[in-house]
């Protein structure tokens, strides 16, 4: 057994379903059980227990779109002009990342809004980062990220886990090749989305995970929190690109999707939000992409 892995064994047990699954954990490390094996029996316990499967990616078949305010009614002068983008196929997750799976890749969840299958919240940029590297380390893949700070590197090849660059969350936002052209993500309709304040909630703060889907089956890229991206805020070009990644270097990172305390517009899918990326905040969370599976 890797050390790696008996790190993971380790977190496992201070989860809050560790009993529902100490026998299979006894079975693996008995050597009865090999690490595939573990996995995909962990994932059914989990599943069993209401665990949301938080591994499950969606296939995004690349394409052409039109990003940004497509509406032409946005307050924010950042997502102008529109423009064309060509993107590549793409694996995203289907939910944002979740304090039990935070946890189990990390061992310690820092949210502010305790709740397993809530979104991990209050977490920063570089956070999410070594969570994609760690989590590729934990799968055997190649990791996507290298270099510290500022000189944060991106192997875009790597099929390892990442962020998202903003071009793509905005696409997987909108529909992908299936969008029906909606400003929020699945619905037209604001009171309908992800949880956010401002829309009248009876109850504001981040909630469990898996409210609102949209045309891909993607839940939650409206409310609840906003979603780091890889990009560089930068403002945009009027002209035709192809897999953006945005600018070389910048002061802040893009997060999308808006949150639990926003107004109805910050969560749009056009919408273009920014953080500091070495503070964690309570309205702002992350899912992973994939280039490759």
């Amino acid at each position: 057994m890797s050390k790696l892995m008996k790190e993971q064994l380790t977190i496992l047990k201070t989860l809050p379903y560790w009993d529902k699954i100490v026998d299979l954990i006894n079975l693996y490390e008995s050597g009865k059980l090999n690490r595939d094996q573990f996995i995909t029996e962990l994932l059914k316990k989990r599943s069993e227990k209401g665990i949301i499967n938080n591994t499950k990616m969606v296939f995004v078949e690349g394409g052409t779109f039109t990003m940004g305010d497509t509406f032409g009614d946005l307050l924010f002068e950042g997502s102008k002009p529109i423009h064309t983008v060509h993107l590549s196929d793409f694996h995203i997750g289907k939910y944002p990342v979740t304090q039990a799976f935070y946890k189990y890749v990390m061992g310690v969840s820092q949210s502010y809004f305790e709740g397993i299958n809530n979104p991990e919240d209050d977490v920063s940029w570089f956070n999410a980062i070594e969570f994609c590297n760690k989590l590729s380390e934990i799968e055997g893949l190649e990791k996507c990220y290298s270099g510290t700070f500022d000189n944060v590197l991106c192997n875009f090849k790597s099929n390892g886990y990442r962020l998202p660059t903003e071009a793509e969350w905005e696409y997987a936002a909108k529909g992908g090749a299936k969008s029906k052209g909606l400003k929020f993500s699945g619905t037209n309709d604001s009171f309908s989305v992800g949880w956010y304040y401002c829309g009248e909630s009876d109850d504001p703060a981040i909630h469990t995970i898996g409210y609102r889907k949209n045309e891909l089956d993607i839940y939650d890229m409206s409310g609840n929190v906003w979603e780091w991206c890889w990009d560089w805020y930068g403002e945009y070009s009027p002209n035709t690109q192809t897999n953006p990644t945005g600018t070389a270097t910048g002061k802040e990172k893009i997060i999308r999707g808006g949150c639990w305390g926003d107004f109805e517009d910050q969560y749009r899918c056009d919408n273009r939000g920014v953080s500091y990326p070495f503070l964690g905040n309570v309205n702002n969370g992350f899912r992973v992409v994939r280039s490759k599976i």
